[in-house]
Order: C-alpha cells, then structure tokens, then sequence
C-alpha cells in the first residue's frame, strides 16, 4: 500500500554553534542529555525560542523536560546527530511492532511538544519503513497496525486534524481487521472512530467515484 502524505513542509535551519546544551529528562542527573546548541535549535521552535541569546542563563544552559521519557528523548538525540531514526530492538530478524509503536507515537508526540516538524516528518517515514518491512509470509505479517494504546495515546497527545492522526486512520483502514476493531471499539478514543470512518468512506467513494452520503 503506498502510504498517503502527511508530513509537514520542514522549516530553515539556523546558523549552527558549538555551544553545549544539558536537556534533563528528571531531577537526577542520570537522566540528563548533552546536545549541541545548533542542533537543538536547528529544527525545534521550542528550543530555538528558549534558548535564544539574552536569557540569561550561565553556560552550559539547562533545559528541564522532566514530562518526557529518556528512551524517546534519546531517538531524538540520536536523530539530531544521525538524521537517522533508530529502529527498536530486533529479536533475531523479527521486529518488535508493539514497542516499535509505542516509541513512534512517544516520539512523534515529543516532535509535536517541541514543534520540530522535520522530526515529526522522519517518524511518519520510520513508521513507512516498519510497514514496508513487514515479510508478507511471517505469520504475524498483520502486525504492524497501531494498537489501541498508541491510538489512545496519539489521540490524547494531538487535536483534530492532525497529520499523525490522519495516518494511523488511513493505516487502519487497510490493515485493522473488522473482528479486532469490533473487540476494542469501546476503547477507542471517539475521535479515532470518527477519523477511521471517514478515511473508510473516501476510501470506498474513491474507488468507484461514488458519494455515499
């Protein structure tokens, strides 16, 4: 299935600088990140906001997200360096699609915290990786569709009309099966159900031409 377009057009870097960052996750300082300057403020509004000259702060600046998880921050940091997604842990060549949707919706939350749009862009391609690497005769080849608490989770993260919203909708049409989402309709946030019938339909309408209603 060729997946639809939903990520944002992605802003200009700033001039880049040396200057160290110290990002802490809690109050210890077990959970604190090192990140240039340039590169926290390259693609985040967030940070290029609150770290920009005349705040204040003596060097090395700290900033405090003490809401957010050191696992998700750290795909970030990584990505900031990388440019690249790391995937979560393999177990031999079979990938883990629960953890793996919990750390995409984790981190395209944080993407959506910190309004880095570039970031928020590489998840939604991550996400088009995992579903592309999906071996079509493994027995849990329908694996790869956002469970109820990354949708739960997604939804309470975003408002209507967001893009990653919009994505796990058109995901599901094609791969939620009618039984699993009769199971679990009750859990569903109400905003998925209305989003999921909706890509349902243009689904249907585009395939025949047709308006149902």
């Amino acid at each position: 299935m060729a997946l639809p377009d939903h990520r944002t057009p992605e802003p200009e870097s700033p001039d880049t600088s040396s200057e160290i960052v110290c990002v802490r996750i809690d109050a210890s300082a077990a959970s604190s990140f090192t990140v240039h300057l340039h590169l926290l403020c390259a693609t985040s509004k967030v940070f290029r906001d609150d770290l920009q000259p005349g705040t204040g702060q003596a060097s090395p600046r700290t900033i405090d997200l003490f809401h957010e998880d050191e696992a998700v921050f750290k795909v970030y940091v990584s990505w900031l360096y990388s440019l690249e997604v790391p995937f979560p842990a393999m177990d031999g060549e079979t990938v883990d699609y629960a953890r793996s949707w919990e750390l995409f919706t984790k981190a395209y939350l944080l993407g959506d915290h910190v309004l880095d749009m570039t970031f928020k862009n590489a998840i939604v391609d991550a996400i088009a990786g995992m579903m592309q690497s999906v071996n079509p005769n493994a027995a849990s080849r329908l694996a790869p569709v956002p469970g109820r608490m990354a949708i739960t989770a997604l939804y309470s993260g975003t408002t209507q009309g967001s893009k990653g919203r919009l994505l796990f909708a058109e995901l599901c049409t094609d791969r939620l099966s009618i039984r699993a989402f009769r199971a679990s309709r009750k859990h569903y946030p109400f905003d998925f159900i209305l989003d999921f019938a909706e890509a349902l339909m243009s689904r249907h309408a585009g395939r025949d031409g047709q308006e149902y209603c």
